[in-house]
């Protein structure tokens, strides 16, 4: 999988080899559909380089906070409580 940025921002994931990716990004059609694609009002691209197209980067894996475990809690003390008796 690789990330196209564009003025540092993610605009597209492709799922492929790097190889694969380049030919994607550097395509006729795709360049066309992102100067038609707006974001706020303006295109996703101007057709101007700089474009990079990257392997994802890493994301941090969750935190668990207290908060989060008491919310896990309540959550499965609710779920006990409102279970209706089997017969």
């Amino acid at each position: 999988m690789f990330t196209l940025e564009i003025a540092g921002r993610p605009i597209a994931v492709i799922g492929a080899d790097e190889e694969e990716a380049r030919d994607i990004v550097e395509s006729e059609a795709f360049q066309a559909d992102l100067r038609r694609l707006l974001h706020d009002a303006t295109p996703l691209w101007d057709g101007r380089p700089p474009s990079r197209c990257a392997p994802p980067r890493r994301r941090r894996p969750p935190t668990s906070s207290p908060t989060r475990a008491r919310t896990r809690r309540r959550r499965t003390k609710r779920m006990r409580t409102t279970r209706t008796p089997s017969r």
